[in-house]
């Protein structure tokens, strides 16, 4: 990612989460990824495309990472065609507004 390649770095963190490594350097990268709107997007991305480990990534980001950002990409995905399971975006919406008081309304399809 320092050369600025998101793809390629949310390819790789992809293939982390899949893997299923606890490893605290991958959260740091994906958090440094999640950080700004390139980065969220190329995760979003590759959310999108689904594969094994889409179901690994919020319980992956949900404890180390800024609720905003995580909400932020999985909005990002649902808006690139790929719905998410309404339970992961509970559960980051329930972190939302226990930090914020507040949080986005939640995909009507969720209830």
């Amino acid at each position: 990612m320092a050369t600025g390649n998101h793809p390629a770095a949310a390819d790789r963190l992809a293939a982390v989460i899949a893997l299923g490594s606890e490893d605290p350097n991958g959260r740091l990268v994906l958090q440094s990824m999640l950080a700004v709107p390139e980065g969220r997007q190329a995760m979003a991305d590759r959310l999108a495309t689904d594969g094994n480990w889409r179901p690994r990534f919020v319980r992956y980001a949900i404890d180390a990472l800024p609720a905003m950002d995580i909400w932020l990409t999985l909005e990002a995905t649902e808006e690139a065609g790929a719905p998410l399971p309404c339970t992961d975006l509970q559960q980051v919406h329930r972190r939302l507004l226990r930090e914020n008081g507040d949080a986005p309304p939640m995909p009507a399809r969720c209830g």
